[in-house]
């Protein structure tokens, strides 16, 4: 019986051997799935935030309106004849209270000016001190904009003497450098 006894514990042992022999065989298993997973979301994390990263250092940018191209055209009696390729600046959209007469008195905030133009630089170096006055030429053509009468407005006379105050105006804030002409986009008074 002891005999039994002593086969029997060496064949618990055995098995308490191969069970434990496997026990860390499926761990290096199970580790290795978590190591799998692991890098999987390690990777995943690098990714957004990177992409965040790059997600608010462009947004962090203002995106400016891209230069165009505008060509001036002549018309000549015997057709259409391309004088010259300028580039212009946009600039972003005005809206002012222009002043409006009543009875002789004027009310200022009863009629709105929406205003949007580009200008054409004399030269490149233009270009570069436009772009960098923006604030100061976009403050000046404000305050010159809000100036202004609604009867001489509504009339196209009136519309082409404010396209050169505007030119006098923004030739003033960048001086010696000069804008040849203002195009009008959009001109909306109401």
């Amino acid at each position: 019986m002891a005999d039994k006894e002593q086969d029997k514990n060496q064949e618990q042992s055995a098995a308490d051997t191969d069970a434990v022999a496997e026990a860390p065989a499926k761990e290096t298993a199970a580790q290795k799935s978590k190591k799998k997973y692991f890098r999987l979301f390690l990777l995943l994390t690098v990714f957004n935030v990177c992409f965040l990263s790059w997600l608010v250092y462009t947004m962090r940018f203002e995106v400016k309106e891209p230069k165009q191209d505008k060509i001036e055209i002549t018309k000549k009696s015997d057709g259409i004849v391309i004088t010259e390729l300028d580039t212009v600046i946009p600039f972003e959209p005005f809206l002012v209270n222009v002043v409006a007469r009543h009875n002789g008195k004027a009310r200022h905030g009863q009629k709105v000016l929406r205003i949007r133009f580009e200008v054409v630089p004399e030269t490149e170096a233009t270009e570069l001190v436009i772009e960098k006055n923006m604030p100061k030429l976009r403050d000046s053509v404000n305050l010159l904009l809000s100036s202004q009468d609604y009867a001489n407005l509504a009339m196209s006379d009136g519309r082409e003497a404010l396209r050169n105050l505007i030119k006098e105006n923004i030739n003033e804030v960048i001086q010696p450098k000069r804008i040849k002409k203002v195009y009008f986009t959009e001109f909306v008074i109401n």
